[in-house]
């Protein structure tokens, strides 16, 4: 059963007989060697209990006592913190002084400490040591520096469970050490003098013990309690990852092959994390973020009592958010034969630590990353010009955006005069549309040095009237933040990709990666101009073709008949040939200056 099913104790007759017992024990002490602490411990069905102190004086060392008994227990009842009650400073028995084989009178001094839980009573055994130190603190040589207190440490458990079946219990403290502050306070009061303070506080008993429900237990102190089939795991590591949490479990050095089963078994049940290594006698339990690590621990260590507060804020100048984790109650006595233990996984990449601080069953972890963005998709455009711009959609769960608030939208703001931002409401995210304006490549990659580090694109070639050049977009500044982007490129109007000598995109170009080379040809914004003038000047020719056909037509015409005059001028000015008779079918008209001409020709004049 677990120690919520331990039945509930009715007070038992044999309840005083036990105590007196306890008492008569404590009688055997050292003449004039200070007092000797017995103690008993109850606990109950509820966790609440009794410690009662018993500090045996014997006659030898009233002499250390300045006014006696009678000072003493005066003194005590002045300085008495209110952790405890002083039921004063008694004689012991005759009866008991026999049975202890003591021959002179001895004095009982009983205080009891109650608590209502286990947390108290760890509180309240806390206030008494720290008493202790702060009262010899005072006491003491300030050149001796500080005085450490030590952490008060109680693990119980009573279970019926897979791993213990059985009752543990185990303290790191005693009842002289919850009584140290006496002699302080008796020295206080007059009563001790200081150099006789160490000496008041002997030692501790040898006949303590335990009373647990119907059970009694003999254990000296420190108590130390195990009863039972103990199979729990001796070590527990959780550590604070990337992505979540692992917990590192490694079972008892005496267990069998069973326990391992048992061990193996038990974290299969449990249904929390996954097992992503196993060994002999050795597991790492992966844990996500399906559910708070406050749940998911709870689950798998049955840590009943585990409370942890998360707080975080955001650092807009950085980019970054502080998260600091608080817990109380880390213990898992069913399940941990220790007390376990908790860091920050010192070798991540993305988590910067900050504080690490754990005090038993308490712990402050803090430490700072990048805003954790669930997903970036990029689109790149390559300009006629061989100018390029992107686009930038950022996508962050509410959960970090109520974190970081109002201020969370300056994080994806481009440099100043570079581009724009503005946002998308979804259901369960928002999406930050970051604008990087279009630029020359260097001026680009200038902006993005400062906005995403680690992110540039290449344009190599693009110059000409239609050339084949090359783009390569890196987006490792993405990486940086934990995400492979998705990407597209949009190439300028009448350009075409060789997939072929492409790489890392397909036939849209896309690309799920964070690099890729695209090899393309078409016009540049000269071409297209050189080619809009070609067109023009055609397409003005056909128009004046069209619209002045008939007079296009008449000018030919006219050249022709032009031309053909000329030809016949030219035909009429050369030498025109002489036939003595006319060749046949020959019809000659002659004009009359013809023949006049003829009636004067002579073959004289052919010389």
């Amino acid at each position: 059963m677990s120690r919520r099913d331990i039945p509930v104790t009715a007070p038992r007759p044999a309840r005083r007989f036990r105590l007196t017992a306890l008492l008569l024990s404590a009688l055997f002490v050292l003449a004039a060697c200070g007092a000797e602490v017995s103690s008993e411990l109850s606990i109950s069905e509820d966790e609440s209990g009794t410690r009662t102190l018993v500090a045996t004086v014997v006659e030898e060392d009233l002499e250390y006592l300045d006014g006696g008994i009678e000072a003493a227990e005066a003194a005590l009842n002045a300085q008495l913190p209110e952790q405890l009650s002083f039921e004063g400073i008694t004689p012991a028995t005759d009866a008991g002084e026999e049975d202890a084989g003591e021959a002179s009178e001895s004095y009982l001094a009983t205080f009891e400490l109650e608590f209502s839980d286990l947390a108290d009573y760890r509180s309240k055994a806390q206030a008494l040591i720290d008493l202790a130190v702060e009262q010899e603190g005072a006491e003491s040589d300030d050149t001796l520096g500080d005085f450490d207190s030590k952490t008060v440490e109680v693990a119980f458990e009573q279970s019926d469970g897979p791993l213990l079946d059985g009752v543990v219990l185990e303290e790191n403290f005693t009842g002289a050490e919850l009584l140290e502050w006496t002699s302080y306070a008796l020295v206080e009061e007059g009563v001790v003098a200081e150099e006789d303070a160490a000496s008041i506080i002997s030692s501790t008993g040898t006949e303590s013990r335990v009373v647990i429900g119907e059970e009694e237990y003999e254990s000296s102190e420190p108590f130390s309690i195990s009863e039972g089939t103990d199979n729990r795991f001796s070590s527990v590591n959780v550590t604070i990852t990337d992505s979540g949490a692992t917990v590192d479990l490694t079972s008892s050095y005496d267990a069998d092959d069973a326990a391992d089963e048992l061990a193996q078994q038990y974290l299969e049940d449990t249904g929390v994390g996954q097992v992503e290594e196993s060994s002999e006698g050795s597991w790492i339990v992966a844990l996500d973020e399906s559910a708070s690590l406050q749940e998911q621990l709870s689950g798998l260590l049955e840590m009943d009592d585990l409370e942890i507060q998360v707080e975080e804020s955001a650092n807009t100048e950085e980019g970054t958010l502080l998260t600091t984790l608080t817990g109380t109650g880390f213990s898992c006595p069913a399940v941990c034969s220790d007390i376990p233990y908790i860091s920050l996984d010192w070798g991540s990449d993305d988590l910067i630590p900050v504080d690490e601080t754990v005090d038993g069953t308490t712990f402050t972890i803090s430490y700072e990353r990048a805003v954790r963005i669930d997903q970036v998709e990029i689109d790149t455009e390559v300009g006629l010009s061989g100018t390029v711009g992107q686009t930038y959609r950022f996508t962050v769960g509410n959960s970090q955006v109520e974190a970081f608030g109002e201020d969370l939208q300056s994080i994806f703001t481009p440099p100043e005069g570079t581009g724009s931002v503005e946002t998308e409401a979804q259901d369960d995210a928002t999406v930050f549309i970051a604008t990087l304006d279009a630029a020359e490549p260097a001026e680009l990659n200038a902006t993005l040095d400062e906005f995403l580090p680690g992110s540039a694109v290449t344009l190599d070639g693009f110059d000409g009237i239609w050339p084949n050049y090359r783009v390569v977009t890196s987006s490792f500044g993405v990486e940086a933040l934990g995400v492979t982007p998705e990407q597209n490129l949009q190439l300028p109007f009448m350009h075409s990709a060789d997939q072929d000598a492409s790489s890392g995109v397909n036939a849209d170009l896309n690309a799920e990666q964070t690099e890729y080379l695209v090899v393309a040809s078409g016009p540049t914004l000269t071409g297209l101009i050189t080619l809009g003038i070609l067109v023009v000047v055609l397409v003005i020719a056909v128009v004046l073709i069209v619209v002045f056909r008939k007079r296009i037509a008449a000018g030919l015409r006219s050249a022709q008949a032009r031309s053909q005059a000329a030809a016949q001028q030219s035909n009429d000015t050369e030498p025109t040939a002489v036939y003595a008779t006319p060749p046949a079918g020959l019809s000659v008209e002659l004009l009359e200056d013809d023949a006049a001409w003829q009636a004067d020709f002579t073959e004289a004049k052919l010389h």
